[in-house]
């Protein structure tokens, strides 16, 4: 999961976060169930910024992840993962 949403990840481009520029890291807890559904995304730990943590919630919620495999979690049909979505304006 961390690979994918590191890959999908794309700095704010809002007019806000060009000029005041924050960076910092969102931690994001969601549920993923067997097909590839995303459900209950949260912010567990803030980046301080509401710009990024917007951003990282809305990255989670239009992804697509890919279903976990049925041999992970098998007598489960979702999984709470967590992600830490980094931000950097330089990047």
């Amino acid at each position: 999961m961390r690979g994918y949403y590191q890959r999908i990840t794309k700095y704010p481009t809002s007019k806000e976060a060009r000029l005041l520029k924050p960076a910092g890291a969102v931690v994001v807890r969601f549920t993923l169930t067997r097909s590839g559904e995303v459900k209950d995304v949260v912010v567990d730990r803030s980046s301080g910024n509401q710009i990024l943590d917007r951003a990282a919630l809305a990255t989670v919620k239009s992804g697509s992840p890919p279903q976990f495999p049925e041999q992970a979690w098998t007598s489960a049909s979702e999984h709470v993962f967590t992600v830490t979505l980094e931000f950097d304006p330089n990047s």
